[in-house]
């Protein structure tokens, strides 16, 4: 037995924890070998374009800035209840930016106006909190497009985009180079189309590499991910000039191969600069495409959708086709290796013929390759507006990905139809899926690396009347740890235990909190994951008991202000005070009025000092204050506020705000007006 570091000294005579070490009955195995899977991507999207997954931030102040903390929180936890652990979150929908550029504008699906800064870096943020949870978080990015449908699909359209660009912000690159933009139809039903920046001029894909060098350079990301977004409905007028000055030359290709070299030549150039900034960086950002499903139809259907190669089985030879109709030869980048992961949209039902052909096929062509292979589901499909799929087809999809062993995981478009079922079918189906998905999953290894020695985690323990918390100090040899827990005592068995969390290693401290009741003594098992793709035999278990001792919560300095300059119809009332608590406990404060006219107020895990205002209507109060209220779960203390005087309504509603300024900021004796 050895003894671990307690976080707080105060614990050490409040706090039992026991640490042994022993021996699991089984040879040290590869995860892959293991019958369950040890190893898989579970993620889903979070679209950000015309606000699909989550909203716009209503402002700058520091509560519209917390509501939209709040919105990612509230996913993260769905990622959470799937047991989900990669989230790609789209951080450049239209040329722009969800996070702090010196190259690309602040996204108007961020703030409303494009340009505008939301007064916080939203990316680091959700990035850190993303980490917190042991997901990725995996930047997704549109390389080309620029606009929404903006200009016509026919005829000249030379106003109407000038007219667009007008209303971007001076930073945005489109606006910046109205001469390296082509036309691409997303839907003809709607006459217009969008404006994307040009693949074949090298200034574009300059403005892509930088755009990606800056935010590997500058933030913690683990991916950078493309969609299907290519050359998309570019009608072949858009860019010929471009064609013939390459023709002039003496360039041998054709219009369609010529485009596919396009878009070829970035996605080389970005597989070149990500491995030299990892080097450099000493990061293991990995690129990950999406692609469309069908890479081209088989030989079998004419040109040019039928391929060498292709896929044979498909429902019609004109599939969507990221070859034929995108120009984007995703094939290619699988096997020049150009790519980490490839995740293909097999959005179909599995009762029709291209979901299996999709899957099959692609599971073959990474076969001899390094790029991992994962497999996009759409379980918006449950929808009625789409016919419907019945219960089991999203989980039969599943398991004919599983029945390959190249298919490493999947992903779900989009992280709202996991939030939100809309029927009760897809209320069944996302239920299956919770009960497959019941517990973590290691994420794919980036590298196998060789290590010198199978150190034993350190871990620091905390406990409080709320949570427990293990701080995973950084370990070179250990890649992750599976932590089991269970209440009470008992016998610990690996065969049929089930991975409480996941925690992964990394260059700073993990320190996880776990909910915990404050009468329960818990066991945690921890079994490391090493580097080298091996589990060891021993695991490390660690006995936490009751909480038997509670520091009473301290509230001080509360005080009343005026918050705004007085204006009739506009005094809004400033509370604020000061919170501590010894043993860390999250706090709650509640702010309860004397009359009823004015609302309860709860604010939650409060830390320091807070701030709260409340509005005031233009009523008469006589008497009225306020108690503030301060818990951790197990004590509380309450101060109640000074009297609130209103005064009385033959004053002018100037007068009366006047009145009521001098009060509240009068901190000697209670007066009334009449």
């Amino acid at each position: 037995m050895r003894i671990l570091n307690i976080g707080r000294k105060v614990l050490i005579a409040f706090l039992a924890v026991s640490v042994l070490l022993f021996v699991i009955p089984a040879k040290t195995v590869k995860g892959a070998e293991e019958e369950k899977r040890t190893f898989e991507f579970r993620g889903a999207w979070v679209a950000t374009v015309t606000n699909i997954d989550i909203g716009k931030q209503s402002g700058t102040s520091a509560a519209a800035i917390e509501a939209y903390k709040q919105e990612f929180l509230r996913i993260l936890d769905v990622f959470e209840e799937y047991n989900l652990n990669v989230v790609i979150f789209q951080v450049r929908p239209l040329n722009d930016a969800f996070y702090k550029s010196s190259i690309n504008p602040w996204s108007r699906f961020l703030t409303g106006t494009e340009g505008l800064d939301p007064g916080w870096d939203p990316m680091a943020w959700m990035i850190e909190e993303t980490h917190k949870r042991n997901m990725e978080f995996h930047a997704w990015m549109n390389p080309y497009r620029a606009s929404l449908e903006a200009v016509p699909i026919h005829g000249d359209y030379e106003a109407q985009k000038l007219a667009y660009l007008a209303t971007l912000d001076d930073k945005n690159f489109a606006k910046q180079n109205p001469d390296m933009l082509v036309r691409g139809v997303h839907d003809s039903s709607t006459g217009m189309a969008r404006l994307l920046l040009n693949p074949a001029r090298p200034e574009v894909r300059q403005h892509i590499l930088n755009t990606i060098s800056e935010v590997i350079h500058k933030y913690d990301v683990d991916a950078i991910h493309f969609d299907d977004y290519f050359y998309n409905g570019v009608d072949a007028s858009e860019d010929m000039a471009d064609y013939n000055q390459y023709k002039q030359a003496g360039g041998k290709l054709t219009h369609r191969d010529w485009r596919c070299e396009q878009v070829n030549i970035l996605i080389e150039g970005i597989h070149d600069l990500i491995e030299n900034l990892n080097d450099k960086l000493g990061k293991k950002v990995e690129f990950g495409i999406s692609p469309a499903g069908v890479w081209a139809p088989g030989p079998s259907c004419p040109a040019p959708y039928g391929q060498p190669g292709g896929m044979e089985g498909l429902q019609t030879c004109y599939s969507y086709s990221s070859y034929v109709d995108l120009y984007a030869d995703t094939r290619k980048w699988v096997r020049e290796e150009w790519i980490d992961y490839i995740l293909p949209q097999n959005y179909g039902s599995f009762y029709r013929p291209n979901h299996k052909v999709i899957t099959s096929w692609w599971a073959n062509e990474v076969k001899t390759t390094s790029v991992k292979l994962y497999i996009g589901l759409a379980p918006y499909q449950y929808n009625s507006y789409n016919d419907g799929w019945d219960i089991p087809d999203m989980s039969d999809q599943m398991d004919w990905g599983y029945s390959f062993d190249t298919v490493s995981g999947f992903s779900m478009y989009n992280i709202t139809n996991l939030r939100r079922s809309t029927n009760d079918k897809m209320r069944v189906a996302l239920n299956n899926l919770k009960t497959r998905w019941n517990e973590p999953v290691f994420l794919p290894m980036k590298e196998i690396k060789t290590v010198s020695a199978y150190n034993q985690p350190e871990i620091t323990i905390d406990r409080n009347n709320q949570f427990t918390t293990l701080t995973f100090a950084p370990n070179e040899g250990a890649y992750a740890y599976a932590v089991y827990r269970a209440k009470g005592s008992g016998t610990f068995n690996l065969a049929n235990a089930k991975i409480f969390d996941i925690v992964y290693n990394r260059d700073e401290p993990m320190r996880m909190e776990y909910a915990s009741e404050r009468d329960k003594t818990y066991q945690y098992y921890i079994r490391t994951l090493y580097a080298d793709g091996t589990f060891g035999d021993d695991i490390l278990h660690i006995t936490v008991d009751p909480y038997t001792y509670n520091a009473a919560p301290e509230l001080k300095n509360v005080s009343l202000g005026i918050s705004l300059l007085v204006v009739p119809g506009k005094t809004m009332l400033e509370i604020s005070g000061e919170v501590f608590d010894a043993d860390g406990d999250p706090l709650t404060v509640t702010i309860k009025p004397s009359t009823r006219i004015l609302s309860e107020q709860t604010l939650t895990n409060v830390t320091g000092e807070f701030v709260k205002e409340i509005y005031i209507p233009d009523l008469s109060f006589n008497r009225v204050y306020f108690t503030i209220t301060l818990s951790d779960g197990v004590e509380s203390v309450s101060v109640r506020t000074r009297p609130f005087y209103a005064p009385a309504s033959n004053y002018s509603l100037l007068e009366q705000h006047m009145i009521t300024m001098e009060i509240i900021t009068n901190d000697t004796v209670e007066r009334i007006y009449r």
